[in-house]
């Protein structure tokens, strides 16, 4: 048996369909300060995200096994995140 587990990219509006900052700035003070934090232990650039992808593919050394990453979906994604020259790293 073949498996492959694909890392899924998530850039931005990492909980709602809007920017992390503007679902904040809608929120009660305590909530939008718990929110934020939330949201600041959840950030990593683009860079960041193939740079996870370098370490996890090189920890795999199963035959069997494959790791991929992709968009979580195009709302999730920065322009830059979705840039074809990204794409041949």
């Amino acid at each position: 048996m073949h498996v492959s587990h694909c890392y899924a990219v998530r850039e931005q509006n990492r909980f709602v369909y809007e920017a992390d900052e503007a679902f904040c700035n809608r929120l009660p003070p305590e909530a939008a300060k718990a929110m934020a934090g939330y949201f600041a232990t959840q950030t990593l650039d683009f860079d960041g995200f193939m740079q996870l992808f370098d370490v996890l593919a090189a920890q795999n050394d199963s035959p069997n096994a494959c790791i991929q990453l992709s968009p979580a979906g195009l709302l999730w994604m920065t322009d830059d995140g979705l840039l074809p020259s990204r794409k041949n790293r």
